[in-house]
């Protein structure tokens, strides 16, 4: 079973709030016949659009869950699908924010006592933006990053060239044009003087 988990937040003026949901669909996606390749049988859940936004709390149009309740609604939707008979689950995620990391990484170890309670041992995979430091992300994988046309492609993730390039070619309606063509990328903000926290806090030209 593969659990998508976006979250619904703000990627700049041209992008809509569901990158991350999206994202986090498309993922799953594509996890998914190379899980059928080696033999499991594939069952895509319904997404959980909600994620833990506290980095893009303040940001406009960002929908937040608590870190907590995040935890809760992964463990009892899990759960839920465990007593019908699922044993193995990827949590395909598209969001990289601490909180809904740590989020993830405490539903895990909830679900694995959750299991040895009930004498049924669960197995929880991670695919995308992962809790654990022995993953890495696709996203940021320097073969990804090479395929970016900017010249700082690791400042590109959030509201970037990726994304914009993935909703484009998936929902391609909700992408504002105008604004993308008049938007330089984020490494060029940077370059221009703008830190970090400017770009990524959705005012640099990466957001």
């Amino acid at each position: 079973m593969i659990l998508p988990l976006g979250a619904v937040e703000q990627h700049g003026p041209h992008l809509p709030l569901l990158v991350d949901w999206l994202g986090a669909e498309e993922l799953a996606r594509h996890v998914a016949p190379h899980l059928e390749r080696a033999g499991y049988r594939v069952v895509l859940a319904p997404s959980l659009p909600y994620g833990a936004s506290p980095l893009a709390l303040t940001w406009p149009g960002t929908v937040s869950l608590s870190r907590a309740t995040l935890r809760r609604v992964i463990v009892e939707v899990i759960g839920s699908l465990a007593r019908h008979g699922f044993r193995r689950f990827v949590l395909a995620n598209y969001q990289a924010d601490p909180g809904h990391l740590h989020a993830m990484a405490e539903a895990k170890r909830a679900l694995t006592r959750l299991g040895a309670r009930r004498g049924r041992r669960l197995s929880i995979l991670f695919a995308g933006f992962s809790p654990e430091a022995s993953s890495q992300a696709t996203m940021l994988d320097p073969r990804v990053l090479r395929l970016s046309r900017s010249p700082r492609p690791e400042r590109e993730w959030h509201a970037g060239e990726l994304e914009t390039a993935l909703v484009m070619a998936k929902r391609p309606e909700l992408v504002r044009r105008a604004l993308a063509r008049r938007r330089q990328c984020g490494a060029l903000a940077c370059e221009a003087g703008a830190d970090d926290q400017h770009v990524m806090s959705g005012h640099g030209c990466g957001s």
